[in-house]
């Protein structure tokens, strides 16, 4: 009896063990961030919500590949002025992210962790023109796309073994949008936020 309670015993712990490391195996994460976008010109955009939607695989348990989804809100610029009336500009941006995910736990609930990827993006620009009276008002729009790439740095608390919050600061550089020299230019955007996410 005493050795078939033995082998229960183990065989629970082997269950529980394997159980944590299905636990560590994935990883789904939703962030809201705030952030604020520069062209690195004379535009000053107001600060926009972006969203970002992420699965992580850990093929180590500190590190996992990760994929990510990312989506803005239309932001716009603060109003500028030139001989015709005022002007203002708006982006709002798609983009795919691949990369890692390493992680440092220093507690048994909580962590830090990094973010780092090459993204593909495709940014919408609109200009809203407001003209000087008799003149009539309009909008123009186009859309580009290239590459680019985020890091970003965070703090998770786990609630429990699967559900956790994470705070985290982000940082995105979009590559030489509207490609056509002289007028190409690259589109940071640098911000932070709240997210949440589950293991399985």
């Amino acid at each position: 009896m005493t050795r078939l309670l033995t082998i229960l015993c183990l065989l629970v712990m082997s269950t529980a063990s394997a159980g944590d490391e299905i636990v560590r195996k994935q990883l789904v994460d939703a962030n809201l961030l705030y952030v604020v976008p520069d062209a690195g010109g004379n535009d000053d955009f107001h600060t926009g919500k972006m969203l970002v939607i992420g699965y992580s695989y850990y093929f180590k348990p500190w590190l996992a590949a990760t994929a990510s989804l990312l989506l803005t809100e239309e932001i716009p610029e603060k109003p500028q002025t030139d001989v015709a009336g005022d002007y203002r500009g708006i982006i709002e941006t798609q983009a795919i992210i691949l990369g890692i995910r390493p992680e440092y736990a220093f507690s048994a609930r909580n962590k830090v962790y990094a973010r780092a990827g090459v993204l593909a993006y495709q940014t919408e620009l609109q200009v809203e023109q407001y003209f000087a009276s008799g003149l009539p008002n309009g909008t123009t729009s186009d859309d580009t796309n290239g590459f680019g790439y985020m890091v970003a740095a965070g703090w998770a608390h786990n609630f429990t073994r699967r559900f956790s919050l994470q705070v985290e600061l982000n940082y995105m550089v979009q590559s030489d949008l509207f490609d056509v020299s002289p007028d190409s230019f690259d589109l940071t955007s640098s911000g932070g936020g709240l997210g949440f996410a589950y293991a399985f």
